[in-house]
């Protein structure tokens, strides 16, 4: 601004004088600093960030200056004299244009220009040729250092496999000087061989090494087998080809129809997709031979294995662990966790995934000036442990610990640099709790004079993504998790219900508050097994387990007698339903409740609480644990949750297909930031381009029917698929326009918007965008995705053209063909209306095996092919359910079920249970209930407590 002769600028609400030789510079050691859009233009950003080359340079210089400084120190002379060469260059250039700007008259004739010119020449040749010497040495001494490249290109690659680890989790996040350190204790700690090929590999392999299980050491554990692969893959490359890993991860998308075609017939169905993968590949049919999956007596057992991949390893040598890994993972995904997990340590060769480490281990292998910090899970408190060493080894005077959360931040910040400067430890807690003031934190310690050597700074954190980086990187991180299982779970109420208060009460009473203590523990522990267990996570709390208490005890009198119901209505309605939302989870609580919560569990101890677990008939504390220690098993069975024996597969292969969508991000991170810029956007989009091309959808407005005018009042079903081919034909266009878009950015046409960089970020990992999600329920890869969209396309016309010709309610509807099933069903309600003449409020949706004799009861009965669903944690033979044993498959193909609207009046649950029907696998959005006959309310609770359900699989 201008104000008279002199400029101002605005800072806030005051005017500055403003000089034009005035320069600021902004510094920031966060590499994940975003300027926003109007700031890019008003700064000169510079980037001092790591890129690989420069790391594989800085690796190189460390390498030979431990193992050949002579050749380090020569380098260094050499750009220190090439650089003084060619300043000397520049002078004299500059020499010769003031000669030349001061010359007067003639030139010829100004013999003191020419003798200086001459003398300019003949050092600049001199020059030259030092500098011609000096780079053929370079080039010389080069030769002698790249021996070592290899090494330092292997730590570079490291290295930024560590930095890949913030895409699983913003915790994950590591300092190039902890990596640095690692890779000097590599070169110190070798005592090998001389021989340099040895001495290389040996070096690569014990860097690695050090790298992962320091890393994994903050890890959690879930995380650790994807670093270990994303770490194998791009280790030994030549072990795990890129385009073979892309079909084991999910990446490379093949046809599903031929897949079905040329699945093994001992194969179960669902491994149609995971073997389309492999059948995309381009040596599918070679590999198909060497596997030998024709031979049906060596894979019809093995596919029952209960540890196929050990069968594999031991019979058939012939097999590479990649070739092992693509097996394991299209035909027994519940055993791919395993297989990972044996494949990375061999060739790692390392004895586990992690180091066993105790927290004391950890500290004393600290440093005082690089702050320890603890990520912990639900439910995990190190506190009781760090006291404990803390004591031991500087203490109570010298210990000072701070719970964060209640404004005692200015405290922390007093004791933290008391303790600083006189060599006490200092515990700071649930830094998540105050994640604005942990950014002062940060600066503080950044900033902190060197400490004494005694000074240790703890810290911990649950898990948070704005946790500042920072901070993160400079600490030494592991991960605390509470130890799974009952057992442990039972261990930890108890630590809470001390001597004291268990010897207070009655025999009785400690009865029931074990039988509360039994049923906390279900209810937290089950969360293992969602979907099945629970249909989703709930935060059951140790808040829940006190209220609990509380409401037991004040119900129970001296000689133990409750009000069982009242006791059963408080924990469904309030505090432990009160976290539900699910129809079906909150049958599971009130079953388990009930079987619970009753006189002869709890009090006469008639019914024991599992096979295996009874009640302990006492209110000594000791012998409580004893008891629990002698009873409980230290690994669960599913049925200790009354949920079936094959329970268990359903989560491994969940945990496996989790696994290979974060290998699939792993392997597209860069791609994914790539996106950030416009030149290197161009660059990822033509296999997104190619993606789009090969399904080969296409819009046709035309296509899209109408309902004649002279039809007053057209059928409900005619004007829901009308409906649906139009939204699908206006999805298929949206999406042209999109991908249009995109070709016009790689032609360089246009500039990519946002949303279109968004866009393609997403599509480089192999994921379809959330808002096409939005648009259309299905898989969460891009290709299945598309896929799935054109084959609903198709169908929905087919469909179109059957309802208009009167086949369509004679042949089998196919649900996962529809855009909309919840919808199809509400019309089919109308249309019931109209045909029979009820009221739509007096119909009740019905839904039964077709073999059964109530699926008739409908007035406008639908048939709905049962090859598109799927059920898990029971068996289905006709109208009927069975257990299923521990070697069957997660999930089996269902039966064919007539569904309808009847009247309420002839609509009755007595002597059925209902199976939740599910759009997917995930159970996150459910459409209607199957009503399967049971014989009993006992069997009606056992297949509600078995998490038994049916889903579509599109």
């Amino acid at each position: 601004l201008s104000q008279g002769p002199k400029s101002v600028v605005q800072l806030g609400n005051k005017l500055i004088d403003w000089q034009d030789s005035f320069k600021i510079i902004l510094f920031s050691r966060s590499a994940a600093l975003q300027l926003t859009a109007d700031s890019v233009s008003l700064v000169t950003e510079v980037n001092f960030s790591v890129t690989r080359s420069g790391l594989e340079s800085q690796l190189l210089g460390i390498t030979i200056q431990r193992e050949n400084p002579e050749l380090e120190t020569q380098k260094v002379e050499l750009l220190q004299q090439e650089d003084a060469l060619q300043m000397q260059l520049a002078k004299l250039e500059e020499s010769l244009l003031a000669d030349l700007a001061n010359s007067h008259g003639d030139l010829l004739q100004n013999t003191q220009l020419i003798d200086s010119l001459n003398l300019i020449k003949s050092q600049a040749q001199t020059i030259g040729e030092s500098l011609k010497r000096s780079k053929e040495l370079q080039v010389e001494l080069d030769m002698k250092r790249d021996v070592y490249r290899p090494f330092a290109r292997k730590g570079s690659t490291v290295f930024f496999l560590i930095k890949d680890l913030n895409t699983l989790n913003r915790m994950y996040e590591f300092s190039l000087t902890s990596f640095l350190d690692h890779f000097r204790d590599t070169l110190a700690d070798y005592k090998g061989s001389a021989d340099i090929n040895i001495k290389i590999n040996s070096l690569s392999l014990s860097m690695v090494q050090r790298a992962f299980l320091s890393v994994s050491l903050g890890l959690f554990k879930a995380d650790r087998i994807e670093f270990a692969m994303h770490v194998v893959h791009h280790f030994f490359p030549e072990a795990f080809p890129d385009k073979h890993w892309a079909a084991f991860t999910g990446s490379l998308i093949g046809d599903e129809e031929k897949a079905a075609a040329r699945l093994p017939k001992w194969a179960f169905a669902s491994s149609k997709v995971a073997f389309s993968s492999i059948l995309a590949l381009e040596d599918a049919s070679d590999l198909i031979e060497k596997w030998k999956l024709s031979d049906s007596s060596f894979w019809e057992s093995w596919i029952l294995d209960p540890n196929p991949e050990k069968t594999l390893l031991s019979r058939r040598t012939d097999l590479s662990d990649m070739d092992r890994l693509l097996i394991t993972g299209a035909f027994r995904r519940d055993r791919l966790v395993a297989t990972m997990t044996a494949v990375a340590v061999r060739h790692l060769e390392i004895p586990a995934l992690a180091e066993v480490t105790t927290v004391e281990s950890f500290v004393n292998q600290s440093k005082p000036e690089v702050p320890l910090l603890l990520i912990t899970s639900s439910g995990a408190d190190p506190s009781i442990e760090v006291q404990e060493i803390a004591h031991k080894t500087v203490g109570k005077t010298r210990f000072t610990q701070i719970a964060l959360g209640g404004g005692q931040t200015d405290e922390a910040m007093l004791q933290l640099r008391r303790c600083a400067a006189n060599g006490d430890w200092i515990f700071l807690k649930n830094l998540h709790l105050v994640l604005d003031w942990v950014a002062i934190l940060e600066k503080e310690v950044s900033a902190m004079p060197t400490p004494h050597k005694d000074f240790r700074l703890f810290m911990t954190t649950e898990a948070h993504d704005f946790f500042p980086t920072v901070l993160l990187q400079s600490c030494d991180k592991m991960t605390i998790e509470a130890p799974p299982g009952v057992k442990q779970n039972l261990l930890r109420s108890y630590s809470t219900w001390t001597n004291d208060f268990v010897s207070k009460l009655t025999a009785q009473q400690s009865q029931i508050l074990f039988g509360l203590a039994w049923f906390h523990a279900i209810v937290q522990e089950r969360r293992t097994y969602i979907p099945q267990g629970w249909v989703k996570f709930y935060e059951f709390t140790q808040a829940d387990l006190k209220s609990a208490s509380d409401i037991v005890l004040m119900m129970s009198g001296n000689k133990g007698t409750c009000d069982w119901v009242a006791i059963q209505g408080l924990f469904e309605s309030a505090i432990y339903g009160g976290r539900l939302d699910n129809d079906q989870d909150n049958k599971v609580l009130s079953v388990f409740l009930k079987k619970i919560f009753n006189e002869n569990t709890l009090v006469s101890c008639s019914q024991p609480l599992s096979s295996q677990v009874d009640i302990p008939r006492t209110n000594n504390h000791e012998n409580i644990i004893k008891h629990i220690f002698a009873k409980v098993a230290d690994v669960d069975a599913p049925s200790t949750f009354s949920l079936p024996d094959n329970a268990d597969r359903a989560v491994l292969e969940g945990t496996a297909s989790k696994n290979l969508l974060d290998l699939r991000l792993l392997a597209n991170v860069s791609s994914a930031a790539e996106a950030a810029s416009a030149e290197a956007l161009r660059g990822i989009l033509d296999p997104i381009l190619a993606l789009w091309d090969s399904v080969g959808l296409k819009a046709d407005p035309a296509a899209i029917p109408s309902i004649a005018p002279e039809i007053e009042n057209p059928s409900p079903m005619q004007t829901f698929f009308v409906s649906e081919i139009a939204l699908l034909m206006n999805l298929i266009l949206k999406l042209s326009g999109l991908f249009n878009e995109l070709k016009k950015v790689r032609d360089g046409a246009i500039i990519p918007t946002n949303e279109l960089r968004a866009m393609a970020a997403t599509l480089s990992t192999g994921a379809a965008p959330d808002n096409w999600l939005d648009w259309m329920t299905g898989p969460s890869s891009a290709s299945l995705w598309l896929q799935l969209l054109k084959r609903r396309a198709e169908a929905v016309q087919q469909a179109y053209a059957k309802l208009e010709s009167g086949e369509l309610m004679r042949s089998k509807i196919k649900l996962t063909e529809l855009l909309r099933p919840h919808t199809f069903l509400n019309v089919l309600r109308q249309h019931t209306a109209r045909q029979s003449n009820e009221p739509m409020v007096q119909l009740v949706l019905a839904c039964y095996p077709a073999s059964s004799s109530a699926a008739r009861k409908a007035a406008v009965p639908v048939l709905l092919d049962g090859s598109v669903m799927a059920l898990q944690g029971a068996v289905c033979n006709g109208d009927r359910l069975s257990a299923v044993d521990n070697n069957a498959p997660s999930s089996a193909q269902f039966v064919d079920l007539t569904v309808g609207w009847i009247k309420r009046d002839n609509f009755t649950e007595e002597g059925f249970v209902q199976l939740p029907v599910y759009l997917s696998q995930e159970r996150e959005l459910h459409l209607m209930n199957v009503q399967m006959p049971c014989q009993s309310p006992a069997e009606k609770d056992s297949w509600i407590l078995s998490g038994a359900a049916v889903f579509l699989t599109p």
